[in-house]
């Protein structure tokens, strides 16, 4: 009975210590989001409309190339590192892929960057 007692408290801490946990990271990431949607207004307050303009189609483009080459593969990272996890104990390789595409997507806007010339960098 006693060591009964004592399992479900320990299932209890650990499930409140993954709560908080949980409650960290939406508020860490709620705080990000809140940011990111100020972060234009206040910008607007301070540049020009022409200087505007190109800031917004700089996101544009920096969020085009981010969808395309970065977060499309954050879900086949989750799946894999958790079975590269169970299997070996860690995630190195599955680590070592997910910096390679970082470091190729850096690599093609770089290139895009040099192609479009000098009129890219100044946004």
């Amino acid at each position: 009975m006693l060591r009964d007692v004592n399992i479900i408290l320990t299932r209890i801490g650990r499930e409140l210590r993954q709560g908080k946990a949980l409650i960290t990271f939406t508020s860490i990431r709620a705080l990000g989001e809140t940011l990111g949607m100020v972060a234009p207004l206040i910008v607007a307050k301070f540049f020009s409309p022409g200087l505007f303009a190109s800031y917004s189609l700089a996101r544009m483009v920096v969020f085009f190339f981010s969808a395309l080459l970065i977060s499309s593969s954050q879900v086949p990272f989750i799946i894999f590192a958790n079975q590269e996890k169970l299997a070996r104990g860690r995630i190195n390789k599955t680590f070592s892929v997910q910096l390679t595409f970082l470091i190729l997507s850096l690599f093609l806007f770089a290139a895009m960057s040099l192609l479009l010339g000098v009129e890219a960098l100044l946004f």
